[in-house]
This record gives structure tokens, sequence and C-alpha cells, in this order.
């Protein structure tokens, strides 16, 4: 237990890759997305074998990494969205779509095939670095400060992203949240309990964690979506 609480606290030391936040990404996607289905379960994760929901189940992929390569390669070209110099993350990220698109092609030409696979795919792909294959703690829901953000517009652009992804309430809890509303009073005003607004809170930074590589950025990130959502509703009510 002390090896395995060690080990846990290095890793969660560690800064997130751009390979370790894909895998992540892949995880979530994996789970959320009705598009995928468990096809072999395992006790580890990277091990477990996902297949296309409705599709007939062959033998789960067990080619090399050539053979991976080739596969992804044929899948033709993704849209990749490139940090500026001065942010040092030049390792490319596929959008949500661009994702689904990669791994739902890559499931269907190469049959049922296990998440470690699919993120060596990835790896091999877009020439990531190896893929930390243990999830990392969820930052605290924290918005940042003015001073903290830069004038950067991908980050513009994935608050753009995320925004559409929230729902109505989601929107009115991140509202409540910016204006430092106490969350039994914003529970109250939304017709909801304060354990409601707490997992909404979770599926808000799930939303956040997708389009940023957490800590800082995710911070930056949800104070723009904020400010975002706070411009809005200041339209609608005028």
């Amino acid at each position: 237990m002390a090896e395995q609480s060690l080990r846990q606290h290095i890793l969660n030391q560690r800064e997130r890759s751009q390979a370790q936040n894909l895998y992540r990404r892949i995880a979530e996607m994996l789970a959320s997305n009705q598009r995928f289905e468990v096809v072999r379960e395992s006790a580890r994760p990277q091990d477990v074998v996902w297949g296309l929901r409705g599709h007939t189940a062959d033998e789960p992929f067990a080619g090399d990494d050539r053979r991976l390569l080739s596969l992804s390669w044929s899948l033709g070209d993704f849209e990749l969205i490139h940090y500026k110099s001065s942010a040092a993350k030049l390792s490319p990220l596929l959008s949500s779509p661009e994702l689904e698109r990669f791994i739902a092609g890559l499931v269907e030409i190469a049959g049922p095939i296990s998440h470690g696979k699919l993120a060596d795919a990835l790896r091999l792909r877009f020439n990531l670095g190896e893929m930390e294959q243990v999830p990392a703690d969820a930052p605290a829901l924290q918005l940042a400060s003015d001073q903290s953000i830069e004038d950067d517009h991908l980050l513009h652009q994935q608050a753009l992203a995320a925004v559409s992804e929230l729902s109505h309430r989601q929107t009115k809890v991140l509202l409540g949240i910016r204006a430092e509303t106490i969350k039994e009073d914003l529970a109250e005003d939304l017709g909801c309990s304060a354990a409601t607004i707490a997992n909404e809170e979770k599926r808000i930074r799930l939303i956040i964690e997708r389009h940023s590589e957490g800590g800082a950025e995710a911070r930056n990130l949800l104070r723009i979506v904020g400010d975002l959502l706070y411009e809005h509703s200041g339209d609608e009510q005028s």
C-alpha cells in the first residue's frame, strides 16, 4: 500500500504532457460516447478492448507498431491545433470531433482494439511522447484571476468550444460561481440540491479538461468561459 501510494504521489507531481492529456481524453470519449462499447473486459484499463457498437466483433487487433502506424496514416489528414511557441506546448492537439473521427476510423478498419493500442496509435501517428496510462487528479474548479490570462486567440477558441457543450443548468452554475454565489443559495435559485450543484461542477470540470491541459490553463479557460457566458447573459437581458 505504501509503494502504491508513493507511486501515485510521484505521478501526480509530474507535469501533464500532451500525450497524457490525450490518453485521458480517449478514456473519457470511449466511456461516454454511444458509438463505442466494451468488447473484452480487463483488470487494467489500458487492456480493455473497445469496438463500434452494433458491429460484429472480430478478434482484437494484435498487430505491431508498424501495422498500427500504417492503419493510422490510412485514415487521412486531420486538422491539428498547435500552441504558439511561447506556450511551450508544441505537441499537436486534436479537437474532440477530430479525436472521435480518428478513434472511430481506426476501430472500424482495425477491428476491436484496446485502449492502450489506441493511445499507441495516436503517439505514433502524431509523434507524441509516451502516454502515461494513469489518470491525473482533476484540478479544483477554480477561476483564474484576470491578470493571469494572456490575450491568447487559441484559448478563446477553446472557450467557445467549451461553451457549446454546457447545458442550460451548467451555464447557470458557472455564472453563479463567477458571481461567488454561495452553493446553497445557488441550489435554491435553480430549484435543486447542493449535491446536484456539486455534480454539475464536476461535469463542468470534465468539459474544461477536454479543452485544456489542466492546471493553470484549465483555470484560465474556465475564467474566459465564465466571462463569455456573462457577456451573453447581458445581451439577453438587454
